[in-house]
């Protein structure tokens, strides 16, 4: 089931403040020094599902962070946080939410995806942030942040029961997932992201369950949702257009997906543009944070 958005405080900190404070764990965290950043008392941080001590987990084995885009909602005190960062010369993404007050920073949620831990996964095609995720929507016909965050669970509905009825996509919609564009390329047979649902692509899918939508933002349009896929392992192939198609070996693994998946929603409302940062997990797992 899915938790309706609902910023829970209104924080004191501007989205200038909050992405600074992003970009503020990002320097410490490139320097390996968690005590740059002003936690609050009590504050939590978890890694892939786990709960970690403050320095533990990324901040032991990160060098450079050498892509980074952020996001904020000043009404929820959340920064999202898409970035990628170098461990021995080798590449991983991250993906996180971060919450910010005054008193500092009181939740850190992340996901570190290393080579194999994804069926999807191109870090070094992260190199510039999209500017669209940047552009303004025109107040006068902005989605309000109910509207934009069922927009964005109305592409998850739309994931799980296989059919776009739930949603609305812009025409020149694309998803990047783990830096590789997954929609309208020869690997995923030239279909775009309505055509991909609509045709069964992702009958392999059992359910998307934990989903929330902690992060707003209005007048860039952007909502962060988070979620998890299962995937049972039991569908080997799927047809599409009369086709069959075996699934390769890494996709018919049984595994809970974690998705970080930020939504552009335009005047409709209808998705955009989709980004996603994504780890697979064992079947089953929780987050702790639902």
């Amino acid at each position: 089931m899915s938790r309706p958005y609902s910023p829970g405080f209104v924080t004191a900190l501007s989205y200038d403040d909050l992405i600074a404070a992003g970009n503020a764990y990002l320097d410490a965290l490139a320097a390996g020094d968690s005590q740059r950043v002003r936690w609050a008392d009590g504050a939590r941080f978890t890694e892939n599902c786990g709960e970690l001590a403050l320095g533990d987990g990324l901040w032991r084995t990160a060098g450079s962070v050498p892509y980074r885009q952020l996001f904020a909602d000043a009404a929820s005190g959340n920064v999202g946080v898409f970035a990628t960062v170098e461990e021995s010369g080798v590449l991983a993404t991250l993906g996180g939410r971060l919450r910010i007050d005054a008193d500092g920073l009181s939740e850190a949620e992340t996901i570190v995806t290393r080579e194999g831990q994804s069926s999807i996964f191109a870090p070094g095609a992260l190199v510039t942030p999209n500017p669209i995720w940047e552009e303004r929507t025109d107040p006068a016909a902005r989605p309000n942040r109910q509207k934009i965050a069922s927009a964005a669970n109305g592409y998850f509905e739309a994931l799980q029961t296989d059919s776009t009825r739930h949603v609305t996509f812009h025409a020149e919609c694309q998803r990047i997932e783990n830096g590789a564009q997954t929609t309208s390329t020869p690997r995923t047979g030239n279909l775009g992201t309505k055509e991909q649902i609509d045709k069964g692509q992702f009958k392999y899918m059992r359910e998307l369950r934990e989903r929330r939508f902690p992060l707003v933002d209005e007048e860039r349009g952007l909502v962060l949702g988070m979620a998890f896929i299962d995937v049972p392992g039991d569908v080997t192939s799927i047809e599409i257009d009369g086709v069959v198609r075996e699934l390769p070996p890494i996709m018919r693994m049984p595994r809970s997906t974690l998705l970080f998946e930020l939504f552009k929603v335009v005047e409709g409302p209808s998705v955009r543009w989709i980004e996603a940062m994504m780890i697979n997990r064992p079947l089953g797992t929780v987050s702790g944070w639902a």
